[in-house]
């Protein structure tokens, strides 16, 4: 029962996103003054396995569904830099939201740079941020960060603690960056595998579950833009409160028929990690964070996937949207198909070129990825632009 308690405060409390700067009654944290083991007052209850007890983050306002945020946020030029480990790698999920803002702002001339490195940790990401920074001059960054933390958590001092301190860090490096304008910080999704944020505390759930707690600390305290993936992915892997009923007709099930036979029909994920499927859901969580609308999601018909893909996960996306027409939803397809080469192309430059003594340079991979970037901004405005 407490941890019923605990979910549904959660769920009330980060169902979206957040501004930090218009919730200034949240507790503030200055790398740990005030907690003697340096995590912040959200996370102090939850610091060893064996307590049961979560003080989730004091109560903030819910900005879901807010045009003038995604203009604040996004702006033309933008040279997105997305941190993460390996599901931000993919590229499933990256592509995906770039899909959505390249469609919703066709004439932005949007870039974007998947700074994703497998097996990744709050601390690995130290060393290698810098490096990304050089190479992309980035206008915005989004870290998306913890997801390995939990599994590679010391024994010496609460994870939560060190997973604060090393966040801080990155905030910091990325606002010291003369290119960067907004940092947007983004809590690690949930995990179908680890056991649930129900059931005993200490499990890969529950760990996840207080590093957001810790990632919205960090973001009152440095005033950047929180984006909650937990709570939305805990649904989806739950298939809890996936309930629209108009949206089940247009995925060609009836009414009454259960959640869990359509969601699961085409599982959303493997193992510890989402299927492509799953990654639409996570990208849809991130568009809302940013401030997308239902209504624009429609207008731009978005369907990375085919539309009988699209179909076995659009009840769990975070921005309820009806299934396009067909050409909107090719048109959406296309661009979404169309922003790997730039990816392959940066993955080449950053991880592969100081590798291989024979191939193409750094420098002549990062101007292919910009040339093949250029080619998606400009299939944008064809299809788009106004």
């Amino acid at each position: 029962m407490r941890y019923r308690t605990r979910i549904a405060a959660f769920l009330l409390m980060v169902t979206g996103v957040v501004f930090s700067f218009s919730c200034k009654s949240a507790p503030k944290t200055d790398g740990g003054a005030g907690a003697s083991d340096g995590a912040p007052a959200s996370s102090q209850a939850v610091a060893s396995d064996s307590d049961t007890t979560v003080e989730p983050p004091s109560p903030i306002d819910d900005h879901v569904y807010d045009e003038n945020r995604l203009a604040q946020v996004i702006q033309p030029g933008d040279r997105i830099l997305f941190v993460g480990d390996e599901l931000t790698q993919q590229g499933l999920c990256t592509r995906a939201v770039m899909t959505a803002l390249m469609a919703i702002m066709p004439d932005a001339e949007l870039s974007h740079f998947n700074g994703g490195k497998e097996g990744a940790t709050s601390a690995s990401a130290i060393d290698f941020i810098d490096e990304l920074l050089d190479m992309t001059e980035p206008t915005v960054v989004m870290y998306c960060l913890g997801y390995n933390d939990v599994l590679q958590r010391p024994e010496d001092e609460p994870v939560e603690a060190l997973y604060q301190r090393n966040l801080l860090k990155l905030v910091t490096k990325a606002k010291s960056c003369d290119t960067v304008r907004q940092v947007v910080l983004i809590s690690a999704p949930a995990n179908p595998e680890g056991g649930t944020a129900m059931k005993g505390a200490g499990g890969y759930n529950d760990h996840l579950l207080t590093l957001a707690q810790t990632t919205y600390a960090v973001s009152v305290d440095t005033d950047t833009l929180f984006v909650g993936l937990f709570v939305d992915t805990y649904n989806m892997y739950s298939v809890r409160g996936l309930t629209r009923t108009a949206e089940f007709r247009e995925a060609g099930a009836s009414p009454s028929e259960t959640t869990h036979t359509l969601v699961h029909s085409a599982p959303a994920y493997q193992g510890r990690f989402p299927r492509e499927n799953g990654y639409m859901a996570i990208a849809s969580s991130v568009l809302k964070g940013l401030g997308v609308t239902p209504g624009q999601l429609e207008d731009i018909g978005w369907s990375p996937l085919p539309p009988v893909k699209m179909s076995t996960i659009r009840p769990a996306l975070a921005i309820p949207a009806k299934a396009p027409a067909i050409e909107r939803a090719q048109l959406s397809r296309e661009l979404y198909e169309s922003l790997r080469t730039a990816e392959r192309h940066f993955f080449r430059a950053w991880r592969l070129a100081k590798r291989k003594p024979t191939g193409a340079s750094r420098q002549e991979l990062l101007d292919k990825a910009r040339s093949a970037t250029v080619r998606v901004q400009t299939l944008a405005k064809e299809s788009y632009g106004r």
